[in-house]
């Protein structure tokens, strides 16, 4: 049992460490992949588990020498974590666009309507009423 081990708690979560495991096996479907990850912010012993699975994995891909290096499947699970969460917020420019679009358009039929109507008020202000 290493130091880290011993100072931190076990993990009190069933299924998380089969499932840091089996990433070194296998791809996690995408909602075991989220599960675990939400997890890993909070528990010190799963991430000190992952942080060891992650070297032996990087040891198996490439040697002493990557230990350094992110693997492939790191790589893939941190694009596909960054991908997932950029689809979560919503783009605000297009609602941006369409706002001052709307603005435009109310600006643009009020100027028409001005336009319109002052000439109109101008001719018949400067005319005597008319007897009926």
């Amino acid at each position: 049992m290493s130091e880290l081990d011993s100072k931190t708690p076990a993990c009190t979560v069933s299924g998380m460490r089969e499932l840091i495991d089996g990433m070194l096996v296998e791809e996690l479907p995408p909602r075991q992949a989220r599960r675990l990850q939400d997890h890993l912010g909070a528990c010190p012993s799963c991430q000190a588990r992952y942080n060891r699975v992650v070297l032996a994995s990087r040891l198996l891909e490439g040697g002493p020498k990557a230990i350094a290096i992110p693997s492939e499947g790191e790589l893939q699970r941190v694009r596909a974590r960054v991908l997932e969460r950029v689809r979560l917020v919503p783009d605000a420019e297009p609602a941006r666009r369409q706002s001052l679009f709307r603005w435009v358009a109310i600006l643009a039929a009020s100027a028409a309507v001005f336009a319109l109507v002052l000439p109109l008020a101008l001719r018949y202000a400067g005319s005597p009423p008319r007897a009926v």
